[in-house]
């Protein structure tokens, strides 16, 4: 029946179908089939089949029916377990076995499967495997080859054993195994096994890829034989190497000298080595010297070829003796190698002298220059040289070395002056001039030396110094005499003249109107005429004769001999010492200023007593107008006050006159050598004594020890007020009487606090000499802290033991503190006694002045 879409009776409400059901019976249904393993091994395996097999009635039997790969059938029955129906199957026959599964029920109605298809395994698949299929090898040189272990596995991959496994190993050339055979055995599926081989690369083998071939062979379960290939690459690098034969390149040259030594290169990689450079690159050698590399590049050195380079090495002149080194280096892109060199330059003391002759043509008694010679030390070591001489010319020559030391390289020059013999003949001395050294060879060079002396002389008689010419004016005719001489013959012809005036500014050559010889004089007569020069000035004569004969020249000169118009008087000084000392000699200077010249300095002495002396100063220098006068002055037995008037007078008579006056008094020597006499070691020390007028604050003498403590003044023989200053600690004497000459008048020494005692500060030992009627010592405290200022006192030893102690008691004495000085007095009367202490306590004394 049927509704429509509201509920109700459909129309029809009904239909009526006719159908026919054929009732019929079914052979088995054979379900979940499984076979496991679907690969198995013959002779050791099986594989089980199993499947779920039921009917509408009821099954009979189930069998499987297999197709073997030799085209036999084998069918065996399945046992069951209620409707699970399984069977284990096995064979010796190898290969793909077809197998069907079928069942019938109890109506015999059969049913099968399709073929399943299952693999008995009766052979296998071996692979040689090795650790690695590609091998680098490096640093092969034709001294070293390489090795490197193999591990080789025989790996089983198919499904059945295999027998008789083993690998054998298939080297190239210039590579080696330690095994060429590799035994397994048997090996089981899907197993492996492994064994090593050492593989060695041989020395020289060039780069390049190398196959190492393994091939394994087994037999299979059915009794067949197989065989498979793998391979390793061996990657031999390329490994360019350079090497420089030489463990050392030695070279010995001395300075200024060059040598050449060979150094051996060799390619001893596995590669050709290019772009080789070669050059000195670090050390002494390299930075100083000059290095000449020859070749100094080479574009290719074939493996195991040698080739030999030069280095020249050029030691620079003068250099010093020693072992220097460098390095040489030989540098291409992928190699690089190295060697010292070492440059021995050997002691070398030589020198050069120049000239190798020396002629000097002189006049007979007159000096000058010789000239000299220069010595220059070409060694490379410092060297002394004696500079000595001989021949008959020595005693004429002087030069101002005896002996040379010069540094490397160092020039020095020797001059040598001469003094010329009066001689009346024309005479020639010789000589040499030596430096000698005698510890090298050769040990001396010489210059000859050669003198020859002319007897010529020229000598102006009139006008001179102490007789000049004077109210000279311009364009005056004035006459010289000149004797010229040749030996003991006068020369009377053959002569050219020239005169000159001339003072330290300024040479005027004057016009000359006549020049004749007189025969009775014996002279020559010079007219010339006088240039336009400066009044009030004196001048130098300077007549020059040349005797064309022989061709020498002379000249002769009189100082201030020419004095133009003079009218203006010298200025006269006078210097003496303000204070003498009795019976003693004083020397008086004095100087007298003038142009024209000054012709004496004489000088009246009035004594003490007013008698009178008349002196004369002698001529001592002239430097331009001033001229240096002085008297040596020893009659000083009178005390007392000493006048003296000092007059100068010039050449045109002109005089000046300046007195002065000195004191005469008895003077001393006050000395010594201050040292700490309380160190063994006597130590200097800086002392300064102050001499004072008796009662005033006038500073008569300041005398100090220097620096080696030493200490030497001559002072007025009288009382004083003596100040001494010692460290920052004084000792001031009043109204000592110093009236002789006294030697380490007071010796002082600083005393340990540890020779003194607990409580104490510092000590002063004092040796003193001079009397006095009080003294007063003084300690400064300033450098102490933790003190109480209020008890500090001074304390004596009477009996003091130097370096060792006071043997009797330390004494306090009364004393008196300035705060604002930092110091604390004391007055001592009658003696100084030999120790003194700065203390607020010294224990041991037997009294207690500090708790």
């Amino acid at each position: 029946y049927a509704d429509d879409e509201n509920g109700d009776d459909a129309t029809p409400p009904y239909r009526i179908v006719n159908f026919t059901l054929n009732v019929t019976d079914i052979p088995p249904a054979i379900e979940n089939v499984s076979i496991e393993p679907y690969v198995f091994e013959i002779y050791y395996e099986s594989t089980n089949i199993s499947s779920i097999i039921t009917d509408n009635f009821a099954v009979d039997k189930a069998w499987i029916n297999a197709t073997r790969p030799d085209n036999s059938s084998y069918v065996d029955f399945m046992n069951n377990n209620e409707s699970l129906y399984t069977i284990n199957y096995n064979t010796t026959i190898s290969g793909v076995h077809s197998i069907e599964i079928c069942a019938n029920d109890t109506a015999s109605l059969v049913s099968c499967t399709s073929p399943f298809d299952i693999i008995a395994s009766g052979n296998t698949s071996i692979e040689a495997m090795p650790n690695s299929t590609l091998v680098e090898v490096a640093n092969i040189t034709i001294y070293e080859g390489a090795n490197f272990i193999l591990n080789i596995t025989a790996n089983n991959t198919g499904y059945s054993r295999a027998k008789d496994v083993n690998v054998t190993i298939v080297t190239p050339n210039n590579i080696n195994s330690s095994k060429s055979l590799i035994e397994f055995g048997l090996l089981l599926k899907n197993s492996w096994s492994s064994n090593i081989t050492n593989i060695s690369v041989r020395e020289s083998t060039p780069p390049g890829d190398y196959l190492v071939n393994l091939t394994a062979n087994w037999t299979n379960l059915d009794n067949t034989s197989d065989w498979s290939i793998s391979n390793v690459t061996v990657n031999i690098l390329s490994n360019p190497v350079i090497d420089i034969l030489n463990d050392t390149i030695n070279i010995t040259a001395q300075s200024g000298n060059s040598d050449i030594e060979n150094m051996t290169l060799m390619s001893i990689g596995n590669d050709e080595v290019d772009d080789i450079t070669i050059s000195c690159i670090s050390g002494e050698v390299c930075q100083n010297f000059t290095v000449e590399i020859e070749p100094n590049y080479i574009s290719l050195l074939q493996s195991g070829n040698m080739t030999s380079v030069r280095i020249n090495v050029t030691v620079p002149d003068s250099y010093p003796t020693g072992t220097y080194s460098g390095i040489i280096d030989v540098n291409s892109q992928n190699t690089s190698d190295s060697v010292p060199l070492y440059v021995n330059v050997p002691l070398n003391l030589s020198w050069s002298q120049s000239p190798s002759e020396i002629s000097k043509r002189v006049i007979k008694s007159k000096d000058g220059s010789f000239s000299g010679v220069n010595i220059k030390n070409t060694g490379n070591s410092p060297l002394r040289l004696d500079i000595i001489w001989y021949g008959n010319v020595t005693p004429y020559l002087t030069k101002n070395a005896t002996e040379l030391y010069l540094d490397i390289g160092e020039e020095k020059y020797v001059e040598i002056n001469y003094s010329a013999p009066d001689v009346n003949q024309e005479s020639v001395y010789t000589g040499y001039v030596k430096s000698r050294n005698t510890t090298t060879t050769p040990s001396e060079k010489s210059t000859f030396l050669n003198m020859s002396v002319y007897p010529f002389s020229v000598d102006i008689i009139e006008p001179t110094q102490t007789q000049p010419a004077t109210n000279v004016t311009y364009n005056e005719t004035i006459e010289a005499k000149v004797n010229v001489t040749y030996g003991l013959v006068w020369i009377i012809s053959g002569l050219d003249w020239e005169v000159r005036i001339e003072n330290y500014t300024s040479s005027i050559e004057a016009n000359i109107t006549n020049a004749q010889f007189s025969s009775v004089e014996k002279l020559w007569h010079i007219n010339f005429t006088s240039p336009d020069l400066e009044d009030n000035h004196a001048y130098n004569l300077n007549i020059t004769a040349n005797y064309t004969d022989k061709n020498l020249v002379l000249s002769d000169i009189e100082h201030n001999s020419i004095v133009y118009v003079d009218t203006i008087a010298p200025l006269v000084n006078i210097y003496v010492p303000e204070k003498v000392a009795s019976n003693s000699t004083v020397e008086i200077l004095s100087n007298g200023t003038d142009s024209g010249g000054i012709r004496n300095i004489t000088g009246i002495v009035t004594y003490p007593d007013n008698t009178t002396e008349q002196v004369v100063f002698d001529f001592t220098e002239q430097i331009g107008n001033v001229y240096m006068y002085k008297l040596d002055f020893s009659n000083t037995s009178q005390m007392g006050i000493y006048k003296i008037n000092v007059t100068a007078c010039d050449l045109s008579s002109n005089c000046n006159s300046t007195n002065t006056t000195f004191g005469v008094y008895p003077m001393i020597c006050f000395a010594g050598h201050s040292i700490d006499i309380e160190d063994p070691d006597e130590p200097t020390l800086h002392v300064g004594f102050s001499f004072y007028d008796p009662g005033t604050s006038t500073l008569l003498y300041y005398i100090q020890s220097d620096t080696n403590g030493y200490y030497n003044e001559t002072i007025d023989a009288r009382s004083y007020d003596m100040y001494v200053n010692i460290w920052n600690d004084s000792l001031k004497l009043y109204d000592s009487s110093i009236i002789k000459s006294t030697n380490d008048p007071m010796l002082f020494g600083y005393i340990s606090p540890t020779l003194i005692g607990k409580g104490s500060l510092k000590g002063m030992a004092i040796e003193n000499t001079l009397n006095f009627s009080v003294a007063k010592l003084t300690f400064d405290y300033s450098e102490f802290s933790d003190i109480t200022v209020s008890n500090l006192g001074i304390y004596s030893c009477e009996d003091w033991d130097r370096y060792s102690g006071c043997d009797g008691d330390w004494t306090r004495l009364s004393s008196t503190t300035n705060t604002n000085s930092s110091t604390i007095s004391t007055t001592i009367r009658n003696k100084i006694e030999k120790a003194y202490a700065l203390a607020e306590y010294v224990c041991g004394n037997g009294v207690c002045e500090y708790d």
